[in-house]
Formats: structure tokens, C-alpha cells, sequence
């Protein structure tokens, strides 16, 4: 009959049955259990952009199949052992030649020099190319050079972009009792020692250089006439 519902006939809720609820989400897991199990991810995400890094300054451009380690650094300085065989007058001089010749001593081109004086004294302007292998190549570098004979002292001030001198200058100095030769870096204003990032086998080599041409300098003066006798 119109209206009237069979008893057979299932409502809509009973035709697909009763839908079960979602469970409800597991709570997240604590930090401390996590990171046992994300530690090693972590650690091998960190050593592909260290390593690499750590390689290209500590290697000089080798594959990591013929890698070297790096050499020697002089630090805050190196000091040669006792010069002998030649005079100090002589070695001082092959030190000042250094100044407007330093390719006998660096791999360097197109060297500029000017005689200059200021309120302080004489200097000279310098500007030269590193020619050299390494990130340097190309590089000009300009410099105040101050030679101080009684101190013993040449100073190399680095300029900056604007031509001003910087806190920073590098001292070649020569040291007596016994004859020696020094190269460091230090801060002009202070005057404490700074690492000096040069390596020691290319300082070793300069002073070998400027010993080398003291020596021809000295060989080079004419022999003093004997002393006549005394009457």
C-alpha cells in the first residue's frame, strides 16, 4: 500500500552497513627517538659540502688521487740561521734591491716604482702583477715601502682599493749578532705579529736569493789597498 514500508526493505543506513571511524593519528614521535635515526642522514648531507670545501683549501688544485697535504706556512714569522761569509753593509744592500727588482726574488711582472716623500720620510710607491700559479694569478698589488736602515727594517704596507695604506704591513728584516734574515707580517698601528699566510719554502727560497747577491755584491767592491807602514 501507498505509504506503507515493507518489512524487507532496508533503510540507507543499514543498506552499506555501519561505516567504521578513521583511528585516530598516532602522536609524533619525540625528538631524542628521532635523531638516532636521522644522525647519519644528517652527517652525510654535511660531509658532501664539507669535504669538497675543506679540500680545495687544503689541497692545491690535485685530485683527491695525487692530494698533497698543504705546505708549511711561515705563521708569525721565520728567521733564517746565521749568515756568514758576507758583511752586513752587503746583505742590506741585496735587501733594498729587492725593493725595485722583486722579480729576481717573486714571480711577478710589469713593476712600477716611485720615489716618494712625506712628513714621515722617503718611501716608494710600488706596484707590481703577481704572475705566479694559484688563485693569485693576475692580482695587482700596490704598496708604501719604507727602508729604515737603523732599524734594520723594510716595511711593505699594503694599499687598499682607495690607495690608503692598510693596518697591515710585511717586514723583511735584517737582525745582527749574528747576521740573520726575518720576514713576518704584523699590524702597523700595534705592531703585534699577524699569521702570515706565505709559504715557507718560498720565503726560505728569497733569502737564499738575497744572501746569494750580498755575496757577488761583496765580491764585486774593489780590493782595499794595503795599509802603508808606519814610519
Amino acid at each position: 500500500k501507498p505509504g506503507h514500508r515493507s518489512s524487507g526493505a532496508r533503510a540507507p543506513s543499514d543498506m552499506w552497513g555501519s561505516i567504521p571511524k578513521p583511528p585516530p593519528p598516532e602522536p609524533a614521535a619525540p625528538l631524542e627517538t628521532l635523531l638516532p635515526t636521522l644522525l647519519p642522514t644528517l652527517l652525510a648531507m654535511a660531509a658532501c659540502w664539507i669535504f669538497p670545501t675543506l679540500c680545495y683549501y687544503l689541497f692545491a688544485g690535485g685530485s683527491s688521487a695525487d692530494a698533497a697535504p698543504a705546505p708549511p706556512m711561515v705563521g708569525l714569522g721565520y728567521c733564517s740561521e746565521a749568515i756568514t761569509g758576507v758583511g752586513e753593509d752587503a746583505v742590506w744592500a741585496a735587501m733594498v734591491d729587492k725593493i725595485k727588482q722583486p722579480h729576481k726574488f717573486l714571480p711577478v711582472g710589469e713593476v712600477s716604482t716611485t720615489d716618494k716623500r712625506s712628513a714621515a720620510g722617503p718611501y716608494i710607491w710600488r706596484t707590481m702583477r703577481f704572475v705566479g700559479a694559484g688563485p693569485m694569478t693576475g692580482a695587482v698589488i700596490v704598496e708604501h715601502i719604507y727602508a729604515e736602515r737603523q732599524t734594520g727594517e723594510i716595511r711593505f704596507v699594503i694599499l687598499d682599493a682607495a690607495g690608503m695604506e692598510t693596518d697591515e704591513e710585511i717586514v723583511n728584516a735584517m737582525h745582527t749578532a749574528p747576521l740573520r734574515i726575518e720576514y713576518f707580517k704584523r699590524s702597523v698601528s700595534t705592531k703585534a705579529r699577524i699569521h702570515f699566510p706565505a709559504p715557507t719554502a718560498s720565503v726560505v727560497g728569497s733569502i737564499a736569493k738575497t744572501v746569494e747577491l750580498a755575496k757577488a755584491v761583496e765580491a764585486a767592491k774593489p780590493a782595499r789597498p794595503p795599509a802603508s807602514p808606519r814610519r
